[in-house]
C-alpha cells in the first residue's frame, strides 16, 4: 500500500468522525429499512478506505473496489495482513475480517501504520 494513503487512512480511522460497522463497506439506513442486517449505522475499516480514496461505495458491497485498490495500492479488496493481526487472543488475516471480528478503528490503524507496506 502506498504511504501516503496508509497514513491517511490510519488517521480517518483514529479521528472519531467515522462509527464502526460490519459486513458492509457503509451501512445506512436504507441497508437497515432492506433488512441488511442489525448492526449499527457506520463504516468497515475498508469503508473508511473507500471513502477517503473519493470511490463509489455500492449499496451492499463488502470488499475495496478495483478503483480504490488501483488508487491506494492496496493489493487485496479485503486487504491481506501479513503478519496477521493479533487481537484479543485471535489471529486475523485479513483487515475486513478483524473488523467484522469486533477489532476496533485504533487497533487496526495502529495495524496500518506498521505494516502498511505488506498491504
Amino acid at each position: 500500500m502506498h504511504k501516503k494513503w496508509a497514513l491517511r487512512w490510519a488517521s480517518a480511522l483514529e479521528s472519531g468522525r467515522y462509527k464502526q460497522t460490519v459486513g458492509l463497506l457503509k451501512r445506512d439506513e436504507k441497508d437497515l429499512e432492506a433488512g441488511r442486517g442489525d448492526y449499527p449505522v457506520g463504516y468497515c475499516c475498508l469503508g473508511v478506505l473507500q471513502e477517503i480514496a473519493g470511490c463509489r461505495i455500492k449499496r451492499g458491497h463488502g470488499a475495496l473496489s478495483k478503483a480504490c485498490m488501483k488508487i491506494t495500492w492496496v493489493r487485496e479488496s479485503a486487504a491481506k495482513c501479513t503478519p496477521a493481526l493479533r487481537a484479543s487472543g485471535n489471529h486475523y488475516h485479513y483487515l475486513d475480517s478483524a473488523n467484522d471480528g469486533g477489532v476496533n478503528f485504533k487497533t487496526i490503524a495502529k495495524y496500518i501504520r506498521r505494516h502498511y507496506e505488506s498491504l
